[in-house]
């Protein structure tokens, strides 16, 4: 990493976390100055080397103090909220932080012609626009990044098609729609690349993918890979997310507790939410590749023997 760069010293929140570690991880390896912000009183451990600071989420004074001399804070919190979101941006612009990341890591959130705001994700566009506002006449600026599903993760938990554990594949709406998806590894590095690109990331969230991915594809080459037959399930991405949002408005438990996952479904595959944003990634713009085929077998190969 060179000297002008803009961005040299990057607070990190959740850094322990599944994602948060990968982002580290890659920070580190690009030569940042990374602290790792932890809650007061977490017992998890920091990775070597890296100075971490406790300090109560809740309060804005000190965690203002503890961005202080910070260029970028970054959230991988799981699950943000507004309520702490909000303390840890008010904290970072009062502390004069350059550049805040906001914990999206998602689907397309942008999808022209869809209420997006769905249960899943209405959290993450409150702290958007939250921002957005926040940031104006101020020295310090906002970006994001999304990534589509965790290719590694839907791999490993069956989300993507083949389940190795029931040793079914859901197809939606027919198992051929392509959706961008995108490892925890190769989130990580994007996240390091786009600090590198202050100016082409300023206030705007930044798209990425590894790879562009059918429910079919994906169970052809677990297939390929295990031996394994898959039997075929059908889905309807539409109809089986309307259900669940019937169930939430009637205040109904449904029936299959991963009913609230086929929002994300609905994200990835149902018409007009964008599931495959490829035209409007800036891989290119930041230097992240996509995998060719035999890459990505490799990958998931690897992943499902850890």
């Amino acid at each position: 990493m060179t000297t002008s760069l803009q961005f040299r010293n990057v607070a990190l929140l959740a850094s322990t976390g599944n994602l948060g570690s990968k982002i580290l991880k890659s920070l580190v390896g690009a030569g940042f100055n990374v602290t790792a912000i932890q809650r007061a009183g977490s017992t998890k451990q920091v990775q070597a080397g890296i100075k971490a600071i406790q300090v109560d989420l809740s309060n804005k004074t000190d965690l203002s103090s503890a961005f202080k001399g910070q260029d970028a804070v970054v959230s991988a919190v799981p699950n943000p909220v507004l309520k702490t979101e909000k303390i840890m941006i008010d904290a970072a612009i009062e502390a004069g932080v350059k550049r805040v990341v906001l914990s999206e890591f998602s689907s397309n959130l942008e999808a022209k012609g869809k209420d997006v705001n769905l249960e899943i994700v209405k959290d993450k566009l409150e702290i958007r626009r939250y921002v957005e506002e926040a940031v104006k006449g101020t020295n310090t600026e906002w970006s994001s990044i999304n990534n589509g599903p965790f290719l590694d993760l839907g791999v490993k938990m069956g989300f993507l098609g083949p389940n190795l554990r029931t040793k079914t594949a859901t197809f939606h709406d027919g198992g051929d729609k392509l959706v961008c998806s995108t490892p925890t590894e190769d989130i990580g590095k994007a996240v390091a690349l786009m600090l590198q690109k202050p100016a082409e990331t300023k206030n705007k969230p930044v798209y990425v993918y590894s790879t562009l991915i059918s429910e079919r594809k994906m169970t052809d080459i677990v297939s390929k890979i295990t031996g394994q037959e898959f039997k075929i399930q059908h889905a309807d991405v539409q109809k089986d997310a309307d259900a669940y949002l019937e169930d939430l408005k009637n205040g109904r438990k449904p029936a299959n507790p991963w009913a609230r996952f086929n929002l994300c479904m609905l994200m990835m595959y149902g018409e007009g939410y964008g599931g495959n944003y490829a035209d409007t990634a800036m891989n290119e713009t930041l230097g992240l590749r996509v995998m060719d085929d035999k890459e990505l077998e490799e990958k998931v190969a690897e992943w499902l023997k850890e």
